[in-house]
């Protein structure tokens, strides 16, 4: 049985859908499995709670790291280059005492974004 489900909600569609299309400016940009789409990325994210509060973020290179506003610090990096174990080890040799950590993964809207943000504007002008 196919159901069409057309939406704004990413999250909507990233849990109920077996298959996305991607639609940008009328055109069908991707259409594929949502694992397989989820897979688009090979960006990750850990999550460092500090023991301690940070006044700002440390220098991770070549890892990109910055504050939130909660006080954890979010570490991205590309997982074909690294893994979890080498952000930690950068953590740790910057100082920063870990009280608790998490990992997060790219979700369907940083897919969508990714796949449409810098797409070149085809529409016929009016």
């Amino acid at each position: 049985m196919t159901v069409v489900l057309t939406t704004h909600y990413l999250e909507e569609a990233q849990d109920l859908c077996d298959t996305i299309a991607i639609v940008n400016r009328g055109a069908v940009v991707v259409c594929e499995p949502t694992a397989t789409l989820l897979r688009r990325l090979d960006t990750r994210t850990v999550v460092v709670t500090p023991a301690a509060p940070l006044a700002a973020p440390p220098d991770l290179a070549p890892f990109e790291a910055r504050l939130r506003a909660d006080g954890d610090l979010a570490v991205s990096f590309h997982t074909g280059k690294a893994g979890v174990e080498q952000v930690i080890a950068a953590v740790r040799a910057a100082g920063v005492p870990i009280k608790d950590l998490k990992t997060e993964e790219p979700d369907l809207e940083d897919v969508f974004v990714s796949l449409t943000y810098a797409a070149p504007d085809t529409s016929i002008p009016a």
